[in-house]
């Protein structure tokens, strides 16, 4: 996870799992030591849908009520 101030982009906090103990050797396993917050790809769109249902909310157009049909159709 990686928390960033909107105004700025300065990051706030970052934190990665699973943990480990770098003095521990004997539980060396390399994916462990990789920082999967700034380097492992992810799909934003997910992550956004909330943001996009609190503005619908805002906006008046929708209640919680209100079904949203997210199926994707391609033509």
């Amino acid at each position: 996870m990686v928390v960033l101030d909107p105004a700025t982009g300065e990051v706030l906090a970052m934190v990665n799992q699973p943990s480990y103990n770098p003095n521990d050797r004997s539980q060396y396993v390399a994916e462990h030591y990789r920082n999967r917050a700034v380097t492992d790809i992810f799909e934003p769109g997910s992550s956004f849908k909330p943001f996009v249902m609190a503005a619908a909310l805002e906006g008046g157009g929708y209640s919680p009520h209100t079904i949203v049909d997210t199926y994707a159709r391609r033509c």
